[in-house]
């Protein structure tokens, strides 16, 4: 009997207690939550200010003048040295999408920004010149683009560390030049100069002289050998005419220097 009891008894308190400490737990939980909640409102403010503080402290170091590098909105940075940038920043604050970097001598650049640099664009220059395409990390030409000076000529073409490796001179006079550049911007290599008179030399240059190759006259005439760097014959070459007469041998400043002649 006594057994029965106790196993009654227990029965009856146990699902009491459950009850009773299952209120307790969810009283306890709601109360966390709430100062979970509070707590993190806190803590979330607490960084947003310290992230301000430090946004202010970098604009302070850079003797900037207006602070605000929130992605989303165009934003505008003046900086001590008299440059300035319009444009959208990235997370990080550095110049990320769409904006135009103002140098003090009056040159700008308006660009696509990534991390900070400019990925393509066109750089308006101080004399009034300008390249529009591609650019590396620091920030000089390269890739395809072209450059178009104030007098009418353009390079387009190929480039490196912001000099021209290969690409299409357009000349103001109206020539052309088809071929490689080098670091001063000189034809060199192979490559081909056409006239507006429907002329053209191939061949070799050098420092911006043909040095071998072929000039071919617009009346059908053409000289095949070497050049001096007044682009005059000079050296072993042959000159072939329309009518079909050929002249081989040694040149000096574009006169034949022989009596040898074939036809």
């Amino acid at each position: 009997m006594k057994r029965q009891q106790i196993q009654q008894t227990n029965s009856w308190s146990r699902p009491r207690r459950k009850s009773t400490i299952c209120r307790e737990i969810i009283k306890i939980k709601e109360k966390t939550e709430i100062m979970d909640a509070n707590e993190k409102r806190r803590i979330f403010k607490e960084m947003k200010a310290q992230r301000q503080n430090r946004q202010n402290e970098e604009v302070r170091e850079d003797n900037t003048s207006s602070v605000g590098t929130s992605p989303g909105s165009i934003q505008t940075v003046q900086f001590g040295d008299g440059n300035k940038y319009v444009g959208y920043f990235d997370f990080k604050g550095d110049f990320s999408g769409k904006g135009t970097y103002y140098f003090s001598n009056g040159e700008r650049i308006e660009a696509m920004w990534k991390a900070g640099k400019p990925i393509i664009g066109t750089w308006h220059y101080a004399s009034g010149a300008r390249y529009e395409g591609y650019f590396d990390e620091k920030w000089k030409r390269s890739g395809q683009g072209t450059i178009h000076s104030t007098n009418g000529a353009k390079i387009e073409g190929v480039w490196k560390a912001g000099k021209p490796i290969h690409g299409i001179y357009h000349y103001a006079n109206g020539n052309i030049y088809i071929g490689y550049l080098d670091k001063d911007w000189k034809k060199t290599g192979h490559g081909t100069v056409y006239f507006t008179d429907g002329a053209k030399i191939e061949g070799m240059w050098k420092a911006s002289n043909p040095v071998h190759g072929t000039y071919y006259y617009a009346n059908g005439d053409r000289y095949e050998g070497d050049f001096d760097k007044d682009w005059n014959f000079s050296g072993l070459g042959t000159f072939y005419s329309a009518d079909g007469k050929i002249i081989e041998g040694m040149w000096f400043k574009g006169e034949y220097q022989g009596c040898a002649e074939t036809k």
